[in-house]
């Protein structure tokens, strides 16, 4: 059963389980009805597992606050934007006709950690005012508006992200309109949480914390990272040096990692797809299916087989064995690409029979579910057909390679008839007329039915066996003619024997020959394509014949190409959004360095887990484009506020380091920690989602890691840069006071610590106070 365009397949499978019962009550005795192959299983174990790793995550993102936090109190508000944005996320879901489908939900599971960020940056502002000895609600509101603006920036730097996600074209736009539009719906949500509703329930039932930062264990790594900060504004040069040897270093291993379309999900079913000798008979068929599925099932871990001889369109040189794996909750170990590979060796030595792997695909890509599709066009078939067999013979020489084949197929003996025209026009004979007899003698005709019972039971017209496999008999078919007559067939043509495909396909108006291949257990599809576009360059094919790749690397290339397109736009948003919080066309850039310092962390944590460079993974790369800015936004934007009261640059960002490297890490964590579940494999479906959580956690830890010491020094060289094009070109520059290079010592005293910000707090709530009342204009104004 299939379901129609557009259907449900949980719904109609569901629907399909409820007629079986009831048909079970009227079937005749000794019949029974039973579900060999049901594809929804799949789906369902996915959706369960993507709500299992979203409630998980949550429950290590909360956790990860009260570690930090240490206050029942201050955990529970921070995660109450957990509920809050996933609700109406819902709701948002059901007006725009998503449905709660493995995309959405893996968009729920994977963002949980970031639902909690505006939160948790909020909620640690105003624990530090109320350390200062503000009561909890002048706290909530002092804290609000100082980081308000930053808030909203890095909230909408990952909607820019987003956006252009859900809008992509082709197979990978209508894949992810629903994520990207889930994500960013979902985060706008939390950024209201955080401004609405986290300051609200802290004013009124959060309490001052009985510890300051100076008695947590955070203090200590905050002051070594201090010292690691002043040591690189003091040596800026071999700061620079530092990071641009260790992105260098990340670049062979982009280029390394393998590259493929999808990542393979590890399901309990595949099917094994025969081909026969063109003409065989439905029993000739059927009975080298059953002899696949004898020999499969000598393996323990299947669990039903499945024979299908023949298919809908009437061939019976086709079939297919649909095999039924056991479950990984029923003991299975090993995956269902380790199993494939171990199947192919007891089936392989089958004679007459060209026999394929093909696994269930959540993408449909018309491919064939084959790792390689090679279009051959041109305008000589025999030309086709020679080039094809030389690269299925070099297919053959890689050990990577498995179920190579060909469109054409193996060349098969056939009847040659060549009509003499000019015999069959003095004769009266038409060209339809010869055409039609010989289908109607071979493969035959339905003039007719018979009312059987309650049934129409088809006539069929054909020659009997015997007579349609007898050459001499095919001789002497009587062709009608104008006049009412009949003549041979011999007598208007000659009939011999010879050697064709057992198909011909055509493709922009040429012939086409398309070779099939897949790869064995661990081999990523480029790692295919490779050593075959190489094998074509050295071939030095004929100008006529063209070849192009389809399936899994046409898909791959779009979308790829769809993602860079994606990842352009993204980067133009945030640098709009970055130059509007502050209001300033250069600082932006030193924002904005933190993405290629994700990209070290990114392609890294794929290339320890072995992952192929794929769209979800490329997904995850675009994801960390929002969510690496966060951190240095809270950096500068605390930066910017110290020097506009007046305090020197330098230490302006041995200030803000410090006290911004708690929410900093806080946030890291507790993202990373809304990822874990899924990065890990431990459900159904897992393999396919796990790529772009480890390629965000990755990014993640090296760009908070780097972020938190090259951030300042870009920040200081742009600044200088500013200053240096203010000398040059006479424009007046709005800079606030420097220091010397060498004032780099560590605040840190009795009188000042990183902690103790009293000084500093009502000159910087008076600052907001009157850039509120009269906002600043620019950051660089012409001078006349």
């Amino acid at each position: 059963v299939q379901k129609q365009s557009g259907a449900n397949v949980v719904d109609v499978i569901d629907g399909l389980n409820a007629q079986f019962d009831k048909m079970k009550e009227i079937l005749p005795p000794g019949m029974t009805v039973a579900v060999s192959f049901d594809t929804s299983k799949f789906i369902k174990e996915s959706k369960d597992a993507a709500i299992d790793e979203l409630v998980v995550g949550a429950i290590l993102a909360v956790s990860v606050i009260f570690i930090f936090l240490r206050t029942i109190g201050g955990t529970l508000i921070a995660a109450t934007a957990i509920p809050s944005s996933v609700i109406s996320t819902f709701t948002l879901m059901y007006v725009m006709n998503f449905s709660l489908n493995m995309m959405s939900l893996m968009a729920l599971s994977l963002v949980v950690g970031i639902l909690v960020d505006d939160a948790v940056v909020d909620l640690e502002n105003i624990y530090r005012k109320m350390e200062l000895g503000e009561d909890p609600y002048s706290a909530a509101i002092n804290a609000t508006n100082e980081i308000g603006l930053a808030v909203v920036a890095t909230t909408l730097s990952i909607v820019a992200v987003f956006i252009p996600v859900g809008f992509m074209s082709g197979i990978i736009g209508q894949f992810f309109k629903q994520f990207g539009l889930t994500v960013a719906f979902a985060v706008l949500v939390s950024l209201l949480v955080a401004r609405t509703l986290t300051p609200m329930l802290a004013a009124y039932f959060l309490r001052p914390p009985k510890h300051k930062h100076d008695e947590d264990e955070i203090k200590g790594i905050a002051a070594t990272y201090q010292k690691i900060l002043a040591y690189a504004l003091k040596h800026r040069v071999i700061s620079i040096i530092v990071v641009v040897i260790v992105f260098a270093g990340s670049i062979p291993l982009a280029i390394l990692l393998p590259k493929g379309f999808v990542p393979k999900n590890d399901r309990d079913e595949f099917s094994i797809a025969v081909q026969m000798a063109s003409g065989s008979t439905l029993n000739q068929t059927a009975s080298v299916l059953n002899e696949i599925a004898k020999r499969v099932s000598t393996d323990k871990i299947i669990k039903e087989t499945l024979v299908t001889a023949g298919n809908q369109s009437g061939k019976t040189d086709v079939g297919s064995v649909a095999v039924t794996l056991h479950s990984k909750k029923e003991g299975r170990k090993d995956s269902q690409f380790v199993i494939q590979d171990r199947l192919r060796k007891l089936v392989h030595n089958i004679p007459g029979a060209l026999i394929s792997f093909k696994e269930m695909r959540a993408v449909d890509d018309g491919s064939g579910n084959y790792s390689m599709n090679l279009s051959l066009t041109g305008e000589d078939l025999d030309e086709l057909q020679g080039i094809a067999d030389k690269i299925v013979a070099k297919l053959h020489s890689l050990p990577i390679v498995t179920d190579t084949n060909t469109s054409a197929g193996t060349p098969q003996t056939e009847i040659n008839i060549n009509i003499d025209h000019n015999k069959a026009a003095l004769l009266g004979v038409a060209a339809n007329s010869i055409a039609s007899t010989l289908r109607t003698a071979t493969f035959g005709d339905t003039p007719s039915k018979m009312h059987v019972g309650n049934t129409d039971v088809n006539i069929r017209v054909r020659l009997e066996d015997a007579d349609r496999y007898n050459l001499n008999r095919i001789k002497n078919l009587n062709i009608p003619t104008d006049k009412g007559g009949v003549v041979p067939l011999e007598a208007i043509s000659s009939i011999k024997f010879s050697n064709g495909p057992t198909a011909i396909n055509r493709y922009d108006r040429q012939r086409q020959i398309l070779v099939y291949a897949n790869t064995l257990s661990g081999v990523s599809t480029s790692d295919l394509i490779n050593p075959v576009e190489k094998y074509l360059k050295e071939m030095k094919l004929p100008a006529n014949v063209k070849y192009t790749f389809k399936g899994d690397a046409e898909n791959m290339q779009e979308a790829f190409g769809n993602l860079l397109t994606a990842l352009f736009l993204a980067v133009v948003f945030i640098y709009i959004i970055l130059a509007t919080q502050f209001e300033n066309f250069a600082h932006p850039f030193t924002i904005m360095m933190a993405l290629p310092l994700s990209f070290v962390g990114a392609f890294l944590g794929l290339f320890i887990t072995n992952d192929d460079l794929s769209m979800m993974s490329m997904i995850g790369i675009v994801m960390l484009m929002g969510l690496v800015t966060k951190n240095s936004i809270l950096l500068v934007d605390y930066t910017i506020t110290l020097r506009k009261t007046g305090m020197e640059r330098n230490k302006a960002l041995l200030k803000a380091g410090p006290v911004r490297f708690r929410p900093i890490v806080m946030t890291t964590v507790a993202m990373i920690a809304g990822m874990t579940p899924t990065a890990l494999r431990l459900t159904p479906g897992s393999e396919g989602r796990a790529p772009l959580a480890v390629a965000v956690i990755g990014g993640l830890i090296t760009s908070a890691m780097l972020s938190l010491i090259i951030i300042p020094v870009f920040y200081t060289l742009m600044d200088d840069f500013i200053g240096w094009l203010g000398r040059v070109s006479h424009i007046k520059i709005n800079q606030q006071p420097n220091n010397e290079i060498d004032d780099l010592d560590p605040i840190e005293s009795d009188n000042e610590s990183i902690h103790d910000e009293s000084d500093y707090e009502n000159e910087l709530v008076n600052l907001r106070v009157e850039e509120i009342k009269k906002p600043e204009i620019s950051v660089i104004s012409s001078k006349k």
